[in-house]
Formats: C-alpha cells, sequence, structure tokens
C-alpha cells in the first residue's frame, strides 16, 4: 500500500479529513513533494523536518474538539485570527493550528500557508 493510500485509508471515515488531505497531498505534489508520514494520530508531511500535519481532535477528545486540526510549521507568528493557537516551539519556529470545519476553510490563504511552511522546512 502506498503511502497516499496509508492517509486516505487513515481519514476513510471522515469525509472532511479526506477531502482536506487530498488538497493538502496535491498542494505538496504540486511543490515538489515530500515524506507523508501515517501514524495513529496524525498525518505529516516532511522535509528535513516535519511542516504539515492533519489530524481528528474528535477521535480522541469526543465532540467537544474540531472536526479536524491542520498544524502548520512556519518561521514566524502570522498574525491572521483565523488561527486557534500559534506557539513558538523554538527560535525561529511556530507551531500555527487552524481549526478545519468545512473544506471552504482550506481556501487560498491557507494553501499560501502550506507553500511557506514547505519553503522553510528544507
Amino acid at each position: 500500500m502506498s503511502r497516499l493510500d496509508e492517509g486516505r485509508q487513515f481519514f476513510a471515515d471522515d469525509p472532511l479529513g479526506l477531502a482536506v488531505f487530498e488538497i493538502v497531498a496535491d498542494r505538496v505534489a504540486d511543490l515538489g513533494g515530500a515524506e507523508l508520514r501515517v501514524s495513529t494520530t496524525q498525518i505529516g508531511w516532511a522535509r528535513r523536518r516535519g511542516f504539515a500535519f492533519l489530524w481528528n481532535p474528535q477521535r480522541w477528545l469526543g465532540q467537544r474538539g474540531a472536526p479536524l486540526v491542520l498544524t502548520l510549521g512556519l518561521p514566524e507568528r502570522d498574525p491572521t485570527p483565523r488561527w486557534k493557537e500559534v506557539v513558538e516551539i523554538r527560535p525561529g519556529l511556530y507551531t500555527h493550528h487552524l481549526e478545519v470545519r468545512a473544506v471552504e476553510d482550506v481556501d487560498d490563504e491557507v494553501l499560501t500557508w502550506v507553500d511557506r511552511a514547505y519553503a522553510a522546512a528544507t
């Protein structure tokens, strides 16, 4: 089974997760590709380091969690209020957590952030 198929299987019972996975996977492929990592709790893309992660909090937190979270590693704090949380995990690396409630939440602005995270992960 390919890594892409593993990612699809991870979100097999989650239509929103599967749709967003396909969008992000296509964008990363268009940028030149990256290693896809599938674990029991999340899917991540990495170059020299991980830069994008998708997970379903409701699997672990029940209905009190968001249906999907996209986490991106950026070299600076992005000021948009769309982020649920931004954490500086080390100097020059900030994790940005975006709650995704509909496919439309992954718009051109979000894809630009994916591009920035990809570029910063070298």
